[in-house]
């Protein structure tokens, strides 16, 4: 059984020391990959699944207080 990114860091594939900047890129990149326009159907449902995660992340990791 595979599970998923345990951490926001890891489910945008980056170190803890990483800055604002480069949770952004990486958020931005990521959520142009997974965009829900990109796919149909099942995959559809699975990158607006996946769009939702990263923009938590991204919500939570843009913010050093968080």
């Amino acid at each position: 059984m595979t599970t998923g990114p345990r951490t926001h860091y890891d489910l945008l594939d980056l170190p803890r020391e990483a800055d604002a900047a480069a949770v952004r890129a990486q958020w931005k990149l990521l959520v142009q990959v997974w965009h829900p326009d990109r796919f149909e159907g099942e995959m559809r449902e699975r990158a607006e699944e996946m769009t939702s995660r990263l923009n938590e992340a991204f919500h939570v990791l843009r913010d050093a207080d968080r």
